[in-house]
């Protein structure tokens, strides 16, 4: 059984992306302590596995990919930003998320721009965890 429409414009539009990836949005990324021996950039406070994404994922590649593919964090794997949710919800359509794409990567500040790259849900980026 094939993926669906909007499961293939997500996988496309996340591909073209890669915004919670490159360090724009998260100072740190959470991981749990069996994935920490796939990164180097990586320290332990209270506890918390983080990860550096101070220029971006040590594990992003420059074709916007994940060098960890299948095995990338629970974080990643689970991580749905607001505009991939929208787009999921058919709210949005994918040449106009991809537009938002281009303005944030692009470095646009723009409140209601940045707003579509966070998540709905918490997550275990570490922006909603400064303090950790």
């Amino acid at each position: 059984m094939g993926i669906s429409i909007a499961e293939q414009e997500g996988l496309e539009l996340c591909q073209s992306c890669g915004v919670c990836c490159n360090g724009s949005l998260f100072p740190v990324m959470l991981v749990d302590p069996n994935e920490a021996d796939n990164f180097t950039r990586i320290r332990i406070n209270r506890g918390y596995h983080m990860v550096s994404q101070e220029g971006g994922c040590e594990k992003l590649e420059e074709c916007g990919l994940c060098a960890l593919a299948d095995t990338r964090p629970r974080t990643c794997k689970t991580f749905k930003c607001n505009l991939l949710h929208e787009l999921g919800e058919g709210e949005i359509e994918l040449p106009l998320a991809k537009g938002i794409v281009k303005l944030m990567k692009a470095g646009s500040v723009d409140p209601d721009i940045v707003e579509r790259f966070e998540s709905k849900r918490p997550s275990h980026h570490g922006k909603q965890n400064k303090n950790l």
